[in-house]
């Protein structure tokens, strides 16, 4: 299947992730499973969710670590999360 096709339905930062993996598909609104790249991966063990924010949370069910995944296809961890106005940090007020 076309990553370009799944990510139609996601936000920019998940966009961008999906379309560098291999087999993914979509396992629900605003999630998908793909092959993890950190890992020599024959069934997709790497969930990826979207955030109500637009950023992108991923996991690998192997155990690979969020940061060898991501520079298993060139991105930093900022590369998740959608641009946020001045002065949002990001973190809900009690």
């Amino acid at each position: 299947m076309n990553n370009n096709r799944l990510a139609t339905a996601a936000g920019a930062a998940v966009s961008l992730l999906l379309s560098r993996l291999d087999k993914v598909r979509p396992t629900g609104p605003g999630r998908w499973l793909a092959r993890c790249p950190a890992h020599e991966d024959r069934s997709p063990s790497l969930s990826i969710r979207e955030t109500d924010e637009g950023a992108a949370l991923l996991h690998c069910f192997a155990g690979c670590q969020p940061a060898a995944v991501l520079a298993a296809v060139g991105l930093e961890f900022a590369d998740l999360c959608p641009d946020r106005p001045s002065g949002e940090s990001g973190r809900s007020k009690r």
